[in-house]
Parts: structure tokens; sequence; C-alpha cells
């Protein structure tokens, strides 16, 4: 039906519609109301049709059809909401539009349309926001109206589509519920299980399963022993038939839809023989899959079944999948694409910013040298924000981290999910791009004989946190970092950041052991944990401990440490870069210094 292009067709479009009985989609009326509207403002700005604002409100709020709220603390809320520059929050429609006149006027058109859609739509509006408007009272008759309009608008021709009848389903079985009819409940549950009868396919995911949803998940319905008898028979039925189908037409997919229904009925009533069968099925269809496809594909669908086994306590199976993962590890990270972004930087500035810092005594060049490359958290934040603006599909996916040997080690979420993750990362990849420079600088700083083993030590012991016991393994490992012997400054430097974190806290009186779990006695406490004290936050800073977890403890980040104490980090990339940071780390440590004590501290 096309929109109405006359003031006074108005009436007359909707009237056609429920005339004819024709199928619609509620949202559909919106759009031709408002140029009915408008139409009429253009030609009398001084008159308006109060009726046809509230059906135009009626079309332009939201409505949750999963049984969550809104914003408004109900099921219909506004369109659009936006924030202001003073930070309000702007609706539209606004909730100052539910007024007692809106609630009457769509009471009234609950009772006299003809269409089961748009009855239903008015009566839920109705019944649902009365709560709103405090001189209004939910109206009984507006739910039972709502209830039984959904079950004749299934069962006619009145829905463009099946997935419209699931959801008006599902909205009156809960509405049925909320009013305690029981006989309106056996009407929506029994039609229900007709309609998923009427358009299910296997083909297509979302037209089955509903009715074993609402009735036996969520515990709606009171279904009868039979029933769910039934509901869990077609359910295998449909399994079965999805994970026998010629391997290489076979969507894992399409399997889990129906396993993962059946495994958590079979947890919940405690058959756990049958909660194995179903899974070990949905493992065997994920297997088969993966065998065919991409490594990175592949060890998607392994990662994901291994997941899924896990959460059901399948330990064995898990394990299984975890030496499946290991094994396609390599070849996965064989197949990822190295992507170059190139980049120019005028060698004067390069000098300028290297002067910058190793033109001065030692002592001042190497506390310049330590201050200048730590990030901070502040501008790598607005750095990941522009990025979420400028780039909004690559925000919004979930980002893996990977080993040397394909595995993955992290997830990152978005923005609005996973700012500190975002941030963690964003800040692992500065250090990189920002390692050239840091190499000059270190470079030139050894070529004036700023940066010596003499100089060094001397630096670092000047600061409390560093301990006398290890000085000759400090002072060796910067000779191997002068020696061009990364490997070795790498493996004696980084554990002496951690000594020199521990030490620090030692010295501000915080516990730096915790206790055993088995068997009695104490342990260190982990670096990560650490790092992460309120105690090291107050004197290294915000900025300088998130740095340290980066470079050192984060999995999302570099995860120096870790990943050397575990024989984690391959001896490739244990280059001049990971030994420049490990240098750095430990200049950084040095600039805690002890404060005199007054003569009533001491």
């Amino acid at each position: 039906m096309g929109s109405p292009g006359e003031r006074v067709e108005w009436r007359e479009y909707i009237k056609q519609i429920e005339e004819t009985g024709e199928p619609i989609r509620e949202y559909k009326l919106l759009s031709p109301l408002q140029k009915a509207r408008a139409t009429m403002l253009e030609e009398n700005p001084e008159e308006d049709d109060e009726s046809l604002q509230l059906e135009i409100l009626a079309f332009a709020l939201r409505e949750e059809n999963d049984g969550s709220a809104t914003e408004w603390g109900t099921s219909f809320g506004p369109m659009i909401t936006t924030q202001q520059e003073d930070g309000q929050a702007e609706e539209w429609p606004g909730r100052t539009m539910v007024t007692t006149e809106a609630i009457e006027y769509w009471r009234g058109r609950a009772k006299e349309s003809s269409h089961p859609v748009l009855r239903g739509k008015y009566a839920r509006l109705a019944w649902d926001l009365a709560q709103m408007v405090p001189q209004c009272k939910p109206d009984y008759v507006m739910a039972q109206i709502s209830i039984d309009s959904a079950i004749e608008a299934s069962v006619g021709s009145h829905l463009e589509s099946p997935l419209q009848g699931i959801e008006a389903l599902a909205t009156a079985l809960r509405i049925a519920h909320t009013i305690n009819d029981t006989d309106r409940i056996a009407s929506v549950r029994d039609e229900m299980i007709r309609y998923e009868q009427r358009v299910a396919e296997d083909e297509k995911v979302g037209l089955w399963g509903f009715s074993f949803d609402c009735l036996l998940e969520d515990g709606l319905g009171n279904p009868t022993v039979e029933q769910v008898e039934m509901l869990v028979k077609q359910l295998e039925d449909r399994l079965s038939r999805l994970a026998s189908r010629d391997p290489e037409q076979l969507d894992p997919w399409k399997v889990e839809a129906a396993a993962q229904r059946l495994a958590g009925y079979y947890r919940r009533t405690g058959s756990a023989d049958e909660l194995t069968r179903v899974l070990s099925t949905l493992g065997t269809a994920f297997e088969n899959r993966a065998s065919r496809v991409e490594p990175m594909l592949a060890y998607a669908l392994l990662e994901h079944i291994h997941g899924v086994f896990a959460s059901f306590g399948l330990t064995e199976e898990a394990n299984r999948i975890s030496v499946k993962l290991e094994e396609i590890g390599p070849a996965l990270r064989a197949s990822l694409k190295k992507i170059t972004v190139e980049t120019s930087i005028e060698g004067t500035k390069i000098r300028e910013a290297v002067e910058s810092i190793v033109d001065y005594e030692p002592h001042e060049a190497l506390e310049r040298l330590a201050v200048s490359f730590v990030p901070l958290r502040e501008r790598v934040e607005r750095q990941v924000r522009d990025y979420a603006n400028k780039f909004v599909l690559g925000n919004l996916c979930m980002t893996d981290i990977k080993d040397y040997a394909g595995r993955t080690v992290s997830q990152i979420g978005s923005v609005d999910d996973d700012l500190e993750g975002r941030i963690v990362h964003q800040m692992s990849q500065n250090l990189q791009f920002q390692g050239f420079l840091l190499r000059e600088v270190l470079s030139e700083a050894v070529r004036r004989n700023i940066f010596t083993a003499e100089n060094v030590t001397s630096f670092l012991f000047e600061s409390p946190v560093f301990r006398v016991q290890f000085r000759e393994i400090i002072s060796h490992g910067v000779g191997m970092f002068l020696d061009n012997d990364p490997l070795g400054a790498i493996h004696l430097l980084v554990p002496q950041v951690e000594c020199a974190v521990r030490g620090l806290l030692a010295k501000a009186r915080v516990q730096t052991i915790r206790p055993l779990r088995h068997g009695g006695g104490f342990d260190l406490r982990l670096l990560d944990d650490m790092l992460r004290d309120a105690a090291t936050k107050t004197i290294l800073g915000e900025d300088l401990s998130l740095y340290l977890r980066v470079l050192l403890t984060d999995r999302r980040g570099w995860n120096i440490r870790n990943r050397l104490c575990h024989a984690d980090l391959p001896s490739a990339e244990m280059g001049d870069a990971l030994a420049d940071r490990a240098v750095h780390a430990l200049l950084c440590m040095a600039l805690v210094r002890e404060k005199p004590k007054s003569d009533s501290e001491s």
C-alpha cells in the first residue's frame, strides 16, 4: 500500500489495511504517517491532528521483544537516544509524550481495530506504558487483547515473515504469565508449538528451537510431559539430520544450534550420558569441518569447540582438542599475511630528538632517556578512541593475539567493552613503532660513552630499589648488551626489573610474599600483582606502572617476563628491540629515589 499523499487520507490508509487484513510490519506505517502529517502542516501550520500524532508515536516507539527493558524500564522506549554537549541524554520520542491521552487513545484503538497486528500493537502499548503515567493503571483487558491478537495473527495470514510470529508469540506468552492467565498461557503455548511445526526449516536456524527455548529453557508455558518429550525428540531428529550431512555440505554452526539446546536440557535433567553423546556429535561436526578448511578458520573452529567442551566439564575431550590446536598452530602462523606500512621522518628531526636526550652529562642523559620513552596512558587512550571513531568496523571486531606458535594467547574486544585491552594493545604497537628511535638514542649514548657498564650500574644503584647482591648480575647483563649480545642481556636483565619492583614495595613496607596454598611457607608475589598494587602506582605513577605491565606481564602486550620464564620466547624474537626495552625498564626503576628522613622521622 502506498503512503497517503493528502492530509485526509491517513485515516483511509489505516482503514484499508484493517479491512483487507493484509500482512504488515508495524514499523512500516511510521513513514507514511509522518509524511501525511508533514503534508498537513505544510498546508496549514496552525492546524495539527492529535490523533495522527498519537498514531505516529505508537509506531515510533521501539519495542524490546526479548523480555528485556528499555531505558524507561518498560518494553517500549525511544527509537533514538543521543548525548548532548552537556552530557544529558536526548530521546526521540521523549517520555513526556506518553500521556494519559495517549494511553486512552491506544486503548480505544485496541478495542476497535480489526487487524490483529495493529490491535496487538495498540494493546501492548497501553498495557506496558500505563505504568509510566501517574493517573493510569494497567488494564488487564489490554493484556488479554494483546495475547489473543498474537494468536490470531499467527494463525491467519497477517504476518510478513515467520520471525514476526515468533516474536509475537513469545511476547504474548510472557504477558500471559504476567497476568497469570492459565487458559491463555496454554493457548499461546499450544499455538507456539503448532506454529514452529508450520514454519521450521532445517536450513533456517532462526525458524526452529524457539518453542524449546520458551517452554523448556525459560520455563514458560507449563508444558505437559508429552509436549516436553515431543520437543526433545524433534530437536534430536533435527540434530541427527544436520550432523549426518555430506562433509562438504556440513554446517557445524547449525548442528550447534540443536546440540547446545539439547546439552543444556540434559545437564539440567542430570542425563550425563545423553549430554556426552550430544556434545560428541557436535565435536565431530566441528572437527570434520576444521579438517577441510584453511588453518586460520580451522583454528577458530577447534578453539570454539574446545570452549564448549570446557564449559560442560568434558575435560578429556577439551584436552584432546588442545593437542590439535597446538598441532595446527604453526600452519596458522605460516598462513598469516604480513602487512607493511612505510613512513618517513626527516633525518634532522631524528637528530634533534636524539640530541635533546644525550647532549648532557651521563647522569642527566640517562634520566632523560628513561623519562622520554615512557608512554602516556591518556595519550594512548585518545589515540584508541580516535581510531574507533574513524574505523568503526575494526573497532567492533574481536582481535586475537597469537604467539609464535599460532596459539591464541589473548582476545581484545571493542572500545566499549574492553577499553583497557585496546589501550594495552595500542601501547604495545606504539612501543614497536617507537623502537627505532630508542635504538638510535641508545646507540648514540654508547658512542659518546654515556651508556657504559660503569655509568649505568652506578646510576641504577643510586636508587634504593636495587639490591647490592645482584649488582654483578646487572653489570654483566649491561656488558652483554654493550657487546651486542641481546639474548644474554635479556636473560640477565629482565629478572632484575622484577627484583627492583620487589625492592620498591619492600622499601614502601608493602608485602612482597604470599602464603603457599599447600605445605605451608611463603612464595614471592607475582610481578603483575605487584605492578597493580596501589603502592606501586602511587610511587611510579599510572603511566610507568602500565608501561611495565604492557612490557613485562600483560598477555595483550609484549609479556616479556612471563614468556621468558616459561620458555615461550624463541631466540628469533630476542633481538635488539627486546634488549633495548629491558635496559630502558631498569633505567625507569632507577628514577625512584629515597627521600632523606627528617629529624622527626628518624
